[in-house]
C-alpha cells in the first residue's frame, strides 16, 4: 500500500468580524500604534489603558480620553501687559528692536539689561541717560 503524501492544510483567509473590531488587540503593535496615533497617546499609555479596563475598544479609547483630560494642564493665561512691560534680553528680536527705538547697539541694551534687569522702562531710561 503505497504512503499517504502529507498535504498542507489549505490557508483560509479569516474575515474580521465585527467582534474583532470591537476589541483592541494588545499584542499587535499596529493595533496599539493605530489607537495611540488616533488618540494622541503613547503606546504605553495604549496598554496600560487595556491592563486597566479590558480590550474592548470604546472602553480603551474612552480610558484614554479621560486620562488625557486629566493630565492635560490648564493653559495658563499669558498676562501680555507684562511681557510688554520687561525686554526679553535672550531674545535678538527684543534687543533689535529696542536698540532701533533707541538708537544705540545691541550690545548697549545687553548691558543696561545687566545692569538695570529687564523692566522696558528702566532700559530705555539707562539708554537715554547715555
Amino acid at each position: 500500500m503505497p504512503a499517504k503524501k502529507k498535504t498542507k492544510p489549505k490557508a483560509t483567509k479569516k474575515k474580521n468580524s465585527a467582534s474583532d473590531r470591537n476589541k483592541v488587540a494588545g499584542g499587535q503593535k499596529y493595533e496599539v500604534a493605530y489607537v495611540a496615533k488616533k488618540m494622541g497617546a503613547t503606546a504605553a499609555a495604549v496598554k496600560a489603558a487595556i491592563k486597566k479596563v479590558g480590550n474592548m475598544r470604546k472602553d480603551v479609547e474612552s480610558e484614554l480620553k479621560l486620562a488625557k483630560t486629566k493630565t492635560k494642564p490648564k493653559a495658563a493665561k499669558k498676562n501680555l501687559a507684562s511681557d510688554r512691560s520687561k525686554v526679553a534680553g535672550g531674545q535678538k528680536h527684543e534687543v533689535a528692536y529696542v536698540a532701533k527705538k533707541i538708537g544705540v547697539l545691541a550690545a548697549a541694551v545687553k548691558a543696561a539689561i545687566k545692569k538695570v534687569g529687564n523692566m522696558r522702562n528702566n532700559v530705555e531710561s539707562e539708554l537715554k541717560k547715555k
